[in-house]
C-alpha cells in the first residue's frame, strides 16, 4: 500500500480488504509525544509480528501539523492524514480493534493486544501499546529511526551535556464531551502534576492541633479525628509571645 495512491480512510479500507498482508493500523492522538510514542510502538510491534504499518495522523487541534513537516522521506510505512472514524474501524470485523482513549466508544486503556493473525490490527491509541514488544524499549530504536527533514534539524541544537525538557502544553482545546474533561479539570490536572504541588505535598508533616494555623504554619492536612494520634510525632514550633 503506497500512502500516495491513498485518497482517504475509504480508499485504506479498499487496499486493505485487497491486501495479500496483514497490517498494523495505528491511529495516533493527542499532541507531537503522544503521537510520536504510540507510533514508535506500533513500529515496534509491527516489526515483531513482520507486518507492514499504516499510521492514521489526523491533523486537528491539538497537533496541526503534517507529519511530513517534521519527518523526511522515506517513510516508513503508508501514511493517511485525516480523521477516521473509529467507531467503524471498531466493529469492523476487518479489524482486530483497540482503542486507549477514554473518549470513544468501547475503549480501554493498556488493553492487552495478543495479534489475531487472520485480522488487520487496528489501534487508536496516544500511548505504547500493551504487546510483549511493544514497549519504550523496543519503541525508542524505532523512534530514533525517523529522520526530521532540514528545516527541523538546522534548529536543533544538542550535545551530550544536555538534558532534553518535554514541555507539556496547557491550552483551552475542545474535548469530546463524552471524556468528561473541562478546561477548569485540566487546569486543576496540571496543578496536582507541577513541581511546586509535588514538593508541597512531600514537605507536609502531621500536626496535632488546628492551632498551627494561628501560628502561620502550613497545614498538614490531616483529619481532626487523626490529630490527637498523631500528637506524638509532631514536630512544633514554640509560639511567639503576643505583644502586651
Amino acid at each position: 500500500m503506497q500512502d500516495a495512491a491513498l485518497q482517504g480512510w475509504s480508499s485504506a479500507l479498499s487496499a486493505l480488504r485487497q491486501s495479500e498482508h496483514k497490517y498494523v493500523v495505528i491511529s495516533v492522538a493527542f499532541g507531537l509525544g503522544n503521537r510520536l510514542r504510540a507510533l514508535a510502538s506500533a513500529m515496534a510491534v509491527a516489526a515483531a509480528v513482520q507486518r507492514k504499518l499504516l499510521v492514521v495522523w489526523p491533523l486537528d487541534e491539538h497537533c496541526n501539523c503534517s507529519y511530513r513537516d517534521i519527518f523526511a522521506e522515506p517513510l516508513p510505512f503508508a501514511l493517511l492524514e485525516e480523521a477516521v472514524p473509529v467507531g467503524e474501524a471498531m466493529h469492523d470485523p476487518l479489524f482486530q480493534a483497540f482503542s486507549y482513549m477514554k473518549s470513544d466508544d468501547s475503549s480501554e486503556k493498556n488493553a492487552r493486544i495478543n495479534i489475531d493473525m487472520d485480522r488487520h490490527l487496528f489501534v487508536r491509541s496516544a500511548f505504547v501499546l500493551n504487546h510483549h514488544r511493544g514497549g519504550w524499549e523496543f519503541a525508542r530504536a524505532q523512534l530514533r529511526s525517523l529522520v526530521p527533514v532540514k528545516a527541523v534539524t538546522s534548529k536543533l541544537v544538542a550535545d551530550t551535556s544536555m538534558l532534553g525538557l518535554h514541555v507539556r502544553a496547557i491550552f483551552d482545546a475542545p474535548r469530546p464531551a463524552s471524556s468528561g474533561v473541562t478546561s477548569q479539570s485540566a487546569l486543576q490536572i496540571a496543578h496536582r502534576r507541577s513541581p511546586a504541588a509535588s514538593m508541597a505535598r512531600t514537605s507536609r508533616r502531621p500536626c496535632c492541633s488546628g492551632d498551627c494555623a494561628a501560628r502561620g504554619q502550613t497545614l498538614c492536612g490531616a483529619s481532626a479525628a487523626s490529630r490527637p494520634r498523631l500528637a506524638s510525632t509532631c514536630q512544633r514550633t514554640p509560639r511567639r509571645p503576643t505583644p502586651g
